[in-house]
């Protein structure tokens, strides 16, 4: 019965997760299992890890396989950058993420995208230390605005991963929270960016999201083209 309504909730994240991108972007997700590996470098990398890790691990880079496969590229490992981040084949971006039991991941040819970023958060994230941890003051008064509060501070955290996600691997730097600005469109489904960070181009420096709320889920995502 658990992983029926495991199942049931990756078809309604993966619904929610391809409305953040275009078409030319392969969006999917599965229920997380404690699967084979395909490649013995990949389990090496999970050889000490607890069955809970090592599940979303494998479960996300079966999904990274059939993603590559669709797209075109040959069968190599997908092995890990020291920020713990998938060192992508060449010719590729890509963004992985987990929450409760499933695991989503999306893919582009870097021809076509230049960075991705999905984010899906589940659990609960509220109280005022995180409020403050994760939103300057002008997104502070969106929230007190908004008629769900812990939601929309779940989405202002799950926007900012998702910046996060796309920028690190571009900018090779760490991002706080406060050097990324959000300004929600509820109505659009939409929310904006600017990056107030040393060492980001000025390109990069404004971004546009998308993002979906499924139940207590809510979804973001980012490409950059």
């Amino acid at each position: 019965m658990a992983h029926q309504h495991s199942q049931f909730q990756c078809v309604a994240l993966r619904s929610a997760a391809a409305s953040l991108f275009p078409s030319n972007i392969w969006i999917e997700t599965a229920p997380i299992q404690d699967l084979p590996s395909i490649f013995p470098e990949e389990a090496a990398l999970m050889a000490r890890a607890v069955r809970k890790r090592r599940a979303e691990f494998l479960t996300g880079r079966s999904l990274m396989h059939t993603g590559l496969s669709f797209l075109g590229f040959e069968a190599n490992p997908v092995l890990r950058a020291p920020s713990g981040s998938p060192t992508w084949p060449q010719g590729v971006t890509g963004s992985i993420t987990h929450c409760d039991h499933c695991c989503a991941v999306a893919i582009a040819r870097s021809s076509e995208v230049l960075a991705l970023g999905l984010d899906i958060e589940c659990g609960e994230i509220s109280g005022p230390e995180l409020t403050s941890m994760i939103c300057n003051e002008s997104e502070r008064l969106q929230l007190r605005g908004g008629t769900a509060s812990e939601l929309n501070l779940k989405l202002f955290y799950s926007a900012k991963e998702a910046v996060y996600k796309a920028l690190h691997p571009i900018v090779h730097r760490f991002l706080d929270f406060h050097e990324i600005h959000v300004r929600v469109e509820h109505s659009l489904q939409t929310f904006f960016v600017d990056v107030e960070a040393d060492g980001v181009d000025d390109r990069l420096r404004k971004l546009i999201g998308r993002f979906a709320i499924v139940g207590n889920h809510v979804a973001a995502g980012v490409a950059i083209f």
